[in-house]
């Protein structure tokens, strides 16, 4: 994955959980910690993409529990 990638993934989740878009999506992103001061990925961010990549097999496999 690229860094623009990641960090279009980072922005995409962080502006779900945001307060709207009065702060923004990096504003958000920054305050957790994922994004540094110069908007690259933290290593808390790299693992957050980690963690949501481990989440997508766990959907996956649930889907078709009845």
């Amino acid at each position: 994955m690229s860094d623009h990638d990641r960090l279009n993934r980072i922005l995409t989740f962080a502006q779900h959980l945001g307060r709207g878009w009065e702060a923004g999506a990096e504003h958000e992103a920054r305050s957790r910690r994922w994004l540094d001061d110069h908007g690259r990925p933290t290593a808390d961010g790299l693992a957050l993409l980690a963690a949501l990549e481990d989440q997508r097999a766990t959907r996956t496999v649930f889907r078709t529990v009845a």
